[in-house]
């Protein structure tokens, strides 16, 4: 027993001597966290910045508000621009402890470098006595790389008679302003009677304004409509793995007399092999 209540004593006393951290005796508000979706921040884009503010402090926020500025504090924010309300955001009142989210609406420059960008965040306060507080943070805003490859070919791919040799032709462009990397291109068709000849190729990096053409030759073993789908990986400057996808129709006719013929026709010089040898 004696053990016991010493111990329980020993942590007493380190409870005791242990700093407490109390909450500052006026309304601090701090940024924990900004979210956006990073693939949808692109030039030319729309996007929502929501700000999670937290009042830290052991008194309220009265008269809250946000402005959005660039790093020299002006409100030309460069490459961002404002969609609707303007820099200046009204939050009112933020209890001691609690949270406040804020959805800041903005759009990104179409000529804008794929690249992180800086904005300030001005965000003022004033507690119950009217005292006003300013509180400056500075958030990181990455813009990435639009779409900037293109698969180009028909949409649609007749297939009739015996010539299907190179029938189907897709370009592949790098459009955009950048360099990417990884580009590999492969089709499919999840019909097992379509024949795709050539399924898949790699080209590795592509500068911009970079242009090939992937050929191949499709054909089909019973007559019908089908679908081949041509996907485009690459990896933008980013580092972002990127995907693109083009879906072709394709209608084949007399393709069972194609095969039939292929069938019934002979190489006579297999035909004189098997005379010789007794070869059905």
């Amino acid at each position: 027993m004696k053990k016991t209540i010493s111990i329980v004593v020993v942590i007493l006393l380190i409870l005791m001597s242990t700093p407490v951290i109390a909450a500052p005796d006026y309304p601090l508000l701090l940024i924990s966290e900004v979210r956006f979706n990073t693939e949808s921040v692109t030039p030319g884009s729309n996007f929502v910045m929501s700000v999670v503010l937290v009042n830290h402090g052991e008194y309220n926020a009265y008269n809250t508000t946000i402005d959005v500025k660039n790093l020299s504090g002006a409100q030309d924010l460069g490459v961002f621009s404002m969609t609707g309300s303007g820099n200046h955001f009204y939050l009112g009142r933020i209890n001691a402890g609690s949270t406040e989210v804020i959805d800041i609406p903005m759009m990104v420059a179409p000529n804008a470098e794929a690249k992180n960008y800086n904005l300030d965040l001005e965000i003022r306060t004033a507690d119950g006595n009217d005292q006003q507080y300013k509180f400056p943070e500075t958030v990181g805003i990455p813009v990435n790389e639009s779409n900037s490859m293109s698969l180009i070919s028909l949409d649609k791919l007749m297939i009739e008679g015996e010539d299907v040799k190179d029938n189907l032709k897709i370009e592949i462009s790098n459009f955009g302003s950048n360099v990417v990397r990884g580009v590999h291109l492969k089709l499919s068709s999840d019909n097992p009677e379509v024949d795709i000849s050539n399924t898949e190729e790699y080209y590795g990096t592509y500068e911009k304004n970079n242009t090939d053409t992937f050929v191949t030759s499709i054909n089909a073993k019973e007559p019908g409509d089908y679908k081949v789908k041509a996907t485009l990986h690459y990896v933008d400057s980013y580092n972002n793995q990127r995907s693109i996808e083009k879906e072709i129709e394709v209608h084949a006719e007399n393709v069972s007399e194609i095969k039939s013929e292929k069938t019934t026709s002979s190489n006579p010089f297999i035909e004189l092999i098997k005379a010789l040898f007794g070869l059905a």
